[in-house]
């Protein structure tokens, strides 16, 4: 027995297999003949613990550190898969309880980063049309849902949050200066002499009403509105085509067909102009529903108060004018198109904010 006690004694430093030098140990504990012998073996056990106390706690460490680089980076699924199955020599209390609590904190950033993905893009739209109640209302509720937040995410959620204050500071200047403003009607009482209209057929007024029919014809149905009186006689007028910065309302109905296409910052010459579909997929037939505009800088901003229909594109034209172009057998009735134009008052309208600086 002294022979295999010193040869114990021998491995101890250089020991890899811990598992394989303790039940040798603990074989040769069962058989001792003496005391002496029993206390040299059980104080080679005790050494061969702290050593393996001490490689697990090591193993442990680095598999850790590991993890969590790959978390850094994205990698929520290699970071997954260094975790399952678990390391036998890690396959004891407390390591095994600490990587299930690694593993399930893993999952719960896995799940944060999935509905950030998802959640982001959909915050930038709504920054970008203006809705920036939607969006800090997505942020928060972002926050009621995960529990604990990665700090890469967390730092975009501030910059978001910061964003969205700054531009709603900005958008509610930028309406304080329309406030004033007053509203100038398109549609005048007597005749469209203030509208481009081709064919000029299918284009008809009723009192403040404008129908536009486009059953019939093989030619496109499109008008441009050309001049806005500033008086009711129609004297004083100023170029639709000169407007850059201004805000607008209409109500419409699309009585048969899929509907029209809305012109902004139209110029009739080059026909250029940004455009918006408006159609029965977002608008039903044969209701009257309401249409608003912002137009300022490079952006255009289209939204309704009576369907779930807001975009924002950018401006083809630093100015120009509004129109309709119907699409094929659409028939259209248009009434109420009044706008508020910074030009006509000679107002210099600081921009809006609204789109996302975050790419």
């Amino acid at each position: 027995m002294a022979k295999k006690i010193q040869k114990l004694e021998k491995e101890l430093p250089k020991l890899r297999n811990y598992q394989k030098y303790l039940s040798k140990v603990q074989g040769y504990l069962l058989v001792a003949s003496n005391e002496k012998e029993r206390q040299k073996l059980r104080s080679l056990m005790e050494l061969a613990n702290q050593k393996l106390q001490q490689h697990q706690q090591k193993v442990f460490n680095h598999l850790k550190t590991e993890v969590q680089e790959l978390v850094k980076a994205g990698k929520i699924s290699q970071a997954l898969e260094q975790l399952e199955p678990i390391p036998p020599v890690l396959l004891k209390s407390p390591y095994v309880l600490k990587i299930v609590q690694l593993r399930k904190k893993i999952k719960q950033e896995q799940f944060a980063f999935r509905y950030a993905n998802a959640l982001f893009p959909k915050v930038e739209s709504y920054l970008k049309t203006r809705q920036y109640s939607i969006a800090l209302g997505l942020l928060n509720a972002y926050s009621k849902v995960i529990s604990s937040i990665p700090s890469s995410i967390q730092k975009k959620m501030d910059l978001f949050r910061s964003e969205i204050r700054q531009n709603l500071e900005k958008y509610n200047r930028f309406l304080a200066k329309f406030r004033s403003l007053r509203w100038y009607s398109a549609i005048n009482p007597d005749d469209l002499y203030n509208w481009d209209l081709a064919p000029s057929s299918a284009w008809q007024q009723q009192k403040r009403t404008i129908i536009a029919d486009a059953t019939g014809t093989e030619e496109r149905v499109i008008s441009a509105l050309s001049v806005i009186a500033k008086d009711r006689h129609g004297v004083d007028t100023i170029e639709a085509e000169e407007m850059k910065t201004y805000i607008g309302k209409l109500r419409f109905r699309i009585k048969k067909g899929s509907g029209f296409r809305f012109l902004v910052r139209l110029i009739k010459q080059n026909q250029s102009f940004t455009e918006f579909s408006i159609t029965t997929a977002d608008f039903p037939s044969g209701v009257w529903h309401t249409l608003r505009w912002e137009v300022e800088g490079d952006r255009v901003l289209v939204f309704s108060s009576t369907a779930s229909f807001s975009q924002a594109k950018e401006a083809a034209n630093s100015a120009g004018s509004i129109g309709f172009w119907l699409y094929d057998n659409s028939v259209v009735e248009f009434r109420d198109i009044e706008l508020k134009v910074a030009e006509l008052e000679g107002e210099e309208v600081e921009s809006g904010g609204g789109e996302s600086s975050q790419k």
